[in-house]
């Protein structure tokens, strides 16, 4: 049976990996579920680590997508 940090570790990863699937815009049939991720990693979550992890995590997408590939979001 996982313990209760392995499903925190786990929950984390997959909302980590849904934010960068869903903030890159590189796929245009799904819409950005930032507000989302974050409303259920503070749901499920409950930790100021999860979503500070979540907070750097969407700051370093941003700067990657406007710096590095030429991307504003739009």
């Amino acid at each position: 049976m996982a313990t209760s940090k392995h499903r925190h570790t786990v929950g984390l990863l997959i909302l980590a990996g849904a934010m960068l699937a869903t903030r890159l815009h590189r796929f245009e049939y799904l819409p950005d579920a930032s507000w989302a991720i974050f409303f259920l990693s503070g749901f499920y979550l409950s930790g100021a680590r999860a979503l500070a992890v979540l907070l750097v995590e969407a700051v370093l997408i941003d700067y990657v997508a406007t710096a590095h590939l030429g991307d504003a979001g739009s």
